[in-house]
């Protein structure tokens, strides 16, 4: 199971808007300012703002309020905005000729917090992805697993891949964090109202991540799946604030 949006809205003066656009793109020039040409579609990948106020993250009063966002705050009509990204590593990925390989294991919860299928699936279920890096902004494609094939990018802002699913044809795609260190991440990746889910992840084919929580007890306690979890050796469903 892979990834994507809500769409990422802010009011009044926020730089941050959009998420998956139909509109195709060959570089940045074609696609709007808050957005990005990724995988010939323009996309913002800002994480885990909507429509509303206060904690989910468009109106605010603080950078608390907008979770990894920062919060524009010099204006009656604050919204958070996109932070500048610099990445903590730039050898998470490798060049398009040479990806470097992560394993994971996920377990997902659907809307209702419970287990899909009873139980038997999306449950520290394996995958593995090859990334490829280019400075900031990284893409990713599912080597093996649920949704082989798939494709998702985003932008590493220190620690923080926050990612969209980009693969074509895609009307409802997934979203997601995954917070590095240089060997391990985090991952939480949501879609509204459908599922979602934590992970946890290790570089280099065949490595063997950690079994992460059950998808009983992730569906008894859940964790804001739109906000990016703290680094390994947390677990990905552990409170970052």
């Amino acid at each position: 199971m892979v990834f994507v949006a809500i769409s990422c809205l802010a009011f009044g003066g926020a730089a941050c808007k959009g998420g998956i656009s139909s509109q195709a793109c060959d570089d940045d020039n074609d696609c709007r300012n808050d957005q990005q040409c990724v995988a010939s579609g323009c996309v913002s990948v800002c994480f885990g703002v909507a429509v509303g106020d206060g904690t989910d993250g468009s109106l605010c009063k603080i950078d608390g309020d907008c979770g990894s966002l920062e919060c524009d705050n010099d204006s009656r009509t604050s919204g958070c905005t996109c932070a500048d990204c610099v990445p903590a590593f730039t050898d998470l990925g490798g060049p398009p000729e040479s990806p470097v390989i992560w394993e994971e294991k996920y377990t997902c919860v659907d809307d209702s917090e419970n287990c899909f299928a009873g139980g038997n699936s999306d449950n520290n279920t394996p995958i593995t992805f090859a990334l490829v890096q280019e400075g900031k902004e990284i893409t990713g494609t599912v080597v093996s697993g649920p949704g082989e094939g798939d494709v998702f990018a985003g932008e590493l802002c220190n620690d923080k891949f926050q990612w969209v699913d980009v693969t074509p044809g895609n009307v409802d795609p997934e979203r997601g964090c995954w917070t590095f260190t240089s060997t391990s991440f985090n991952k939480r990746s949501y879609v509204s109202f459908e599922f979602g889910c934590v992970g946890a992840g290790t570089r280099g084919a065949g490595s063997t991540p950690a079994d992460v929580i059950s998808c009983q007890d992730l569906g008894a306690d859940p964790p804001s799946f739109s906000v990016c979890p703290m680094a390994p050796p947390a677990a990905p469903q552990d409170s970052p604030f």
